[in-house]
């Protein structure tokens, strides 16, 4: 018998989107919230499918705290998932994380929250265990 596996860096949110039908970019500009929460909850099911049976979700890729509610769903057993722990958004610094390629004048989505010095990251990891997260992470 094999007890069940951990898996400590999933990303249920990032899904590997073709670069020809548009890539990373895709999921931020394109997909509504409620699409790639139905799609993170396949990739939930499939990863308790797969014998992971807890895993460590290190952030929603610009789907905000999407990921609070499919442990939400997962803990009530209203979906079929592993135990989550979950990071929310992604921290980083003005500057960094954008999407590329876009002319300079857009104000475009991020896939992270952006946070500058020690007092700004404090500000934004509280903010996100606030709203759910288990811990914080910065890229």
């Amino acid at each position: 018998m094999l007890p069940g596996l951990i898996d400590s860096h999933t990303h249920i949110f990032l899904q590997g989107e073709d670069p020809a039908q548009g890539g990373y970019d895709v999921q931020l500009l394109k997909y509504p919230l409620a699409y790639r929460a139905a799609r993170a909850a396949v990739s939930a099911r499939r990863a308790l499918e797969q014998g992971f049976t807890t895993i460590r979700d290190l952030e929603t890729e610009g789907a905000g705290y999407g990921d609070v509610g499919i442990k939400m769903a997962v803990d009530e057993g209203r979906i079929p998932g592993p135990r989550m722990f979950v990071v929310t958004r992604a921290l980083s610094t003005t500057g960094g994380y954008p999407l590329e390629g876009y002319a300079p004048e857009l104000d475009m989505p991020r896939g992270a929250q952006i946070a500058d010095g020690p007092i700004g990251f404090r500000k934004a990891t509280r903010e996100q265990l606030e709203h759910g997260a288990d811990w914080s992470r910065s890229t």
